[in-house]
């Protein structure tokens, strides 16, 4: 089944290419992208810092992407699109996504360094990213509230995704009555990796999503759902999965969302001993948007777990709360000011406590998209 939907795949992409005329003008590329400039003051429990190393107080991190975007028409209609992103904090791989989209009425053909089509179909309506405004998202919160190594199996970042940015083929379909269907195939979880790959990495995986937008009454509702998975590298041990459910409604200026995602663990298939842990996450956010003014809050829940008591990170628990208020100074340009309180927690059998962290912080930001 796998191979005739990649066989049909091909095969439709090399007839809409086929059926291609010129273009109707020279190939366009523009610049885009954000900066965004962070200060403020975090603390963890005395006990974690005493031994994973004691942090400064008051910190100032940065965060810039620029976007090289392409663009040209076909005469048939047809349109490719590419995105290269190119990160401006990093010291390794500083290209973020790289990727080729063909679209027209037939729905879109994508290619490249991306996310999966789970991913891409869900993130947008769970708690948290639904409702970004300032230092909302999981990321930002593990920047000021540090988890420990030992906590291994849960944190603040959970999206249904096994790929990370690696390449992928995908198709999207067209939006009939408020639905869109989405499938990726994932030769690698390895990103950036141009010869053929070896299988010593998780390999040939399936990303599928599904969501719906639609209207009622005045509310705006979206629901979206999708599953990945992967054939595991390490052979005798099961393959790793993971699906998640989101949804949001918009009324009045107000925004409710809720997510969960769960993955599964994996397990040797000889005696059934978790090798990685499960992890299940539950998402909720709300905001309120009023003149160029937003506030929001968000909470994650999120538990590790394992088929057997020895299982590694059976047990391992997160929290994390953020409240947050954002203005608009100006086209593309945004202050804010959030407050975040996490807290870590290392469920194996008498953990040391500084294998476990609580902590608070209050940030402030300067945006400009451009």
């Amino acid at each position: 089944m796998k191979k005739q939907l990649l066989t049909t795949t091909a095969m439709v992409a090399a007839g809409v290419l086929a059926i291609s005329g010129p273009a109707l003008a020279k190939p366009k590329l523009s610049l885009g992208g954000s900066t965004e400039q962070i200060f403020g003051v975090g603390e963890n429990s005395a006990d974690f810092d005493g031994v994973n190393g004691a942090r400064v107080g008051w910190d100032q991190i940065s965060d810039t992407e620029i976007h090289f975007k392409g663009s040209v028409t076909l005469d048939n209609g047809i349109k490719i699109s590419t995105r290269t992103e190119l990160e401006g904090n990093t010291t390794g791989d500083t290209i973020d996504e790289n990727w080729m989209r063909v679209s027209g009425s037939f729905g879109e053909l994508r290619l490249g360094s991306m996310d999966g089509a789970a991913q891409a179909m869900t993130t947008g309506y769970m708690g948290s990213y639904a409702n970004s405004v300032g230092q909302s998202l999981g990321f930002d919160t593990q920047e000021w509230v540090q988890r420990s190594a030992a906590n291994v199996s849960t944190s603040t970042v959970h999206r249904v995704d096994l790929t990370s940015d690696g390449e992928a083929v995908g198709y999207y379909t067209p939006r009939f009555s408020g639905v869109q269907l989405g499938v990726s195939y994932h030769p690698s979880s390895n990103e950036d990796n141009n010869p053929r790959e070896l299988k010593t990495s998780d390999h040939e995986g399936w990303s599928i999503g599904i969501n719906y937008v639609g209207k009622f009454d005045g509310a705006k509702v979206g629901v979206a759902a999708g599953y990945n998975d992967m054939s595991e590298s390490t052979a005798g041990t099961t393959d790793p999965e993971v699906w998640g459910i989101a949804a949001k409604v918009d009324v009045a200026g107000f925004r409710v969302a809720a997510s969960y995602v769960d993955r599964s663990s994996q397990e040797t298939t000889a005696n059934n001993v978790t090798t990685v842990a499960g992890v299940e996450s539950m998402e909720l956010g709300a905001s309120y948007f009023f003149g160029a003014n937003a506030v929001s809050v968000s909470y994650l829940k999120a538990e590790g777990n394992a088929t057997t008591a020895a299982g590694a990170g059976d047990g391992d628990e997160t929290e994390a709360a953020v409240f947050a208020f954002r203005r608009n100074l100006g086209p593309g340009v945004s202050w804010s000011l959030s407050a975040i309180i996490a807290d870590f927690e290392d469920g194996a059998a008498g953990a040391a406590d500084a294998n476990s962290n609580s902590g608070e912080a209050l940030v402030t930001s300067l945006k400009v998209k451009f």
